[in-house]
């Protein structure tokens, strides 16, 4: 296929994506349905360190909204750009609790993830951050705690994983102008 100009804005990350859309006639979404339909198109820049998100899925017990009423108002922090928000943007794993103390938790046991708040793991640069934690909620376990089930997870997961096809490019600046190619494609379902 070869070199492709973008034509959209240098600083949005999800150029490749809307390129690969521009290319295949389909009108951007950022819905939590198919791009194509019954297909999902996820892709990203050769480059890049970011990660690609499957989908947002709130986590158990429902009825408490966790992200509005927990994460958000106990745990979270100034947003960066817009004044009287709070924001609560945190990319967890299970190998290690992030600078802010949370760590996903494998519990087979139950059958779930759970999140784990640490007090002894926050980065002394969040002191004051940690400081607003401890005066709103205290700095014990998250109540209630949250969680997701493993079967709803698989449920969530299973068509987007089947119907996603995942898309590398590299990117050039060639002839004074911004272009891409599109590398390498995998259908996750080979996952």
């Amino acid at each position: 296929m070869g070199w492709i100009p973008r034509k959209r804005s240098k600083h949005n990350v999800g150029a490749v994506g809307n390129i690969l859309e521009d290319l295949m006639d389909i009108r951007e979404n950022n819905l939590p349905i198919a791009n194509a339909g019954t297909w999902e198109l996820k892709a990203q820049r050769y480059e890049t360190s970011s990660f690609v998100t499957l989908f947002h899925f709130e986590p158990w017990p429902r009825i408490a909204r966790i992200v509005p009423r927990v994460f958000l108002p106990k745990y979270g922090w100034p947003h960066a750009t817009e004044r009287n928000e709070m924001s609560f943007r945190v990319t967890m794993s299970g190998d290690r609790c992030t600078d802010r103390g949370f760590k996903v938790f494998v519990d087979r046991t139950q059958q779930r993830l759970r999140i784990d708040f640490d007090v002894t793991q926050v980065a002394s640069h969040h002191a004051g951050c940690l400081e607003q934690v401890r005066q709103r909620v205290g700095l014990g376990k998250i109540e209630p705690e949250p969680y997701w089930v493993f079967s709803e997870l698989e449920k969530k997961a299973r068509p987007k994983l089947q119907n996603s096809f995942y898309v590398i490019a590299k990117n050039t600046n060639r002839r004074r102008q911004r272009e891409v190619s599109l590398r390498q494609s995998l259908n996750a379902s080979e996952l």
